[in-house]
């Protein structure tokens, strides 16, 4: 089929193919809508406590590393952040409109999992920097709160216990917005390929032959000659 087939088709077709672009319309206006997201973003760094040592899950560095590690699990529940070649990728780009992720920095990229230093990654996704900020927030709590259930357990005083530190002391939030005018392009070549599609579709429905089925019904609701009396 060449493209003036197409055209010929689409104009023979051309309520169904009004009915589309009615439709186009609509969706591009929703994609031309300005979509914007708010991401924050803080590291929690696990300190030994400043007393004497005394605190059997905060001996060494290696303690640290393996309790922030622990705490991670703890705060995310039975389901671990979805891992991701970059660490870079925040959670918008994942799909994420609100919400929060607690992650212990892998420095063995993507092929090696090694863990060096006793820090957790918190970040925080919103539709409004107030959603961020409280998803933020609540990803904080749960750090503080699994760590408090880790030494509760292990009867640990409070001065020995572990402390934590933000870096930087407030956390940061940045926009992200997508590119308008490449979602617009593309989603504009996609309505185009669809009302294609349905007015070969509708043509196609409108040009095929009668079933014999059909056909045969016509033929018996024909009404009977009957001989006129004389």
């Amino acid at each position: 089929m060449t493209i003036w087939d197409l055209l010929v088709t689409m104009w023979r077709q051309r309520v169904a193919v009004l009915l589309c672009a009615v439709l186009s319309l609509a969706v591009l206006q929703a994609v031309a809508t300005e979509h914007q997201v708010y991401n924050g973003r803080v590291s929690v760094m696990f300190l030994a406590p400043k007393d004497a040592p005394g605190n059997a899950l905060a001996t060494t560095t290696a303690s640290l590393v393996s309790m922030a590690g622990v705490v991670a699990r703890m705060a995310n529940g039975p389901h671990d952040a979805p891992r991701t070649v970059s660490a870079e990728i925040t959670l918008a780009s994942m799909g994420v409109e609100q919400g929060w992720s607690i992650r212990q920095p892998n420095a063995g990229g993507q092929w090696e999992t090694r863990y060096e230093d006793p820090v957790l990654d918190v970040r925080s996704t919103g539709r409004t920097l107030e959603e961020a900020q409280m998803s933020m927030v609540v990803a904080l709590e749960q750090v503080d709160a699994a760590l408090t259930q880790l030494e509760d357990a292990e009867q640990v005083p409070q001065a020995l216990r572990i402390r934590t530190e933000l870096s930087p002391e407030m956390p940061a939030y940045t926009m992200q917005g997508g590119s308008r005018m490449r979602a617009l392009a593309v989603t504009a070549i996609l309505c185009a390929i669809a009302t294609g599609a349905v007015a070969l579709g509708v043509d196609a429905f409108r040009s095929r032959p009668p079933s014999r089925h059909g056909s045969r019904r016509a033929r018996s609701r024909r009404p009977s000659r009957q001989p006129v009396p004389a």
